[in-house]
């Protein structure tokens, strides 16, 4: 199981350039979980494709079967996401909260965020990855485990 970020459900669904890395994560790892703001930003996308396709003379009224579609196949990878621990690492880490959703779900669960943010791959590199370097096959498990705490003294009980 994988956290995705919008971008990647994009160029999964409407074929471009990203298109074939989509189809490899697809393949490696096919169990994709997603927060519900997929939907309103999936929507946006497809809008604002359709809007810069227009001005190049295409008519292009196959994204609300794209959108069908969409919802067919991801529906059910929607997963909850603790809102206040969003806003939280929003405020903290200085991203915005649509993005926080994403690193939040990841986290709570353990699984690796594969995105092509530049942003969330610099500030949480335990949890997101690359589409590039995921879909090649790099194998990120990790663990999550306290930082040690050096220079405290331990109380002697004797």
């Amino acid at each position: 199981m994988i956290a995705v970020d919008t971008n990647i459900l994009v160029y999964y669904m409407v074929e471009g350039e990203n298109t074939t890395l989509a189809q490899k994560i697809k393949e490696r790892d096919p169990e994709w979980i997603i927060p519900p703001l997929w939907k309103h930003e999936f929507i946006n996308v497809l809008a604002v494709i359709h809007m810069q396709k227009k001005k190049q003379g295409k008519d292009l009224t196959q994204y609300q079967s794209v959108w069908e579609d969409a919802l067919m196949l991801f529906s059910e990878s929607e997963t909850p996401v603790d809102m206040s621990k969003a806003l939280d690492l929003a405020i903290k880490n200085g991203i915005s909260g649509y993005d926080a959703q994403f690193v939040v779900m990841a986290e709570d669960l353990d699984v690796k965020l594969v995105t092509a943010d530049k942003e969330l791959l610099r500030k949480f590199p335990e949890t997101a990855v690359s589409m590039e370097a995921f879909a090649n096959g790099s194998d990120f498990k990790f663990v999550k485990e306290k930082r040690a705490e050096y220079g405290k003294k331990v109380k002697d009980s004797h």
